[in-house]
């Protein structure tokens, strides 16, 4: 969306962003969490070019990997990553260390490098952990955008939701069953 500002789908990115834009006139929204009914609807894209195209506004935002099962977010940007989420909700890192930033784009990353022991995932996203871990970036930043895994098939994108202001769900376009959505 940045680096083809032409095209229908950094024009896509723009009323997604301009619809969060008006809410934030009228309401306070902070954590906008970023997901599908289904894997493989465009959620990771979705949440990463949303969070780019606010922070080159000058907004200060904070792009979460909340998909710990499968985070395809971290592979992408933050492929070395030894820190993240988990890490910081367990006191094994400092958030300091586990965040990411880009000077060319403002925007900060908080990755979730690949987990080993998957049975703690669910527990930790309803845990006090990530509701404080929260409540402290709400603090430093202006906008926290989440890419969450797909709410169907597994329960810890809906713990995720609680904990947010706003949800964005990708549809799949002629892919994803009216009734899974």
């Amino acid at each position: 969306a940045i680096d083809e500002p032409g095209t229908f789908f950094a024009e896509a990115i723009r009323a997604v962003r301009l619809s969060i834009q008006r809410t934030l006139r009228i309401q306070p929204v902070k954590v906008i969490l970023v997901s599908s009914s289904l894997d493989s609807e465009g959620k990771t894209t979705l949440a990463s070019n949303l969070a780019l195209s606010l922070a080159t506004l000058g907004i200060k935002t904070l792009l979460i990997d909340g998909d710990l099962r499968n985070p395809a977010l971290t592979r992408a940007l933050c492929p070395h990553a030894d820190a993240g989420l988990l890490e910081v909700a367990t006191g094994q890192a400092p958030l300091e260390r586990a965040i990411h930033f880009d000077r060319h784009s403002g925007l900060s990353i908080l990755p979730s490098p690949a987990i080993r022991n998957v049975d703690v995932i669910t527990e930790l996203m309803f845990s006090e952990q990530m509701s404080n871990i929260l409540d402290h970036l709400r603090q430093r930043y202006e906008l926290i955008v989440i890419d969450s895994p797909p709410l169907v098939p597994l329960v810890d994108g809906r713990a995720l939701a609680e904990l947010s202001d706003r949800i964005v769900l990708a549809v799949g376009w002629d892919q994803t069953p009216q009734e899974v959505v």
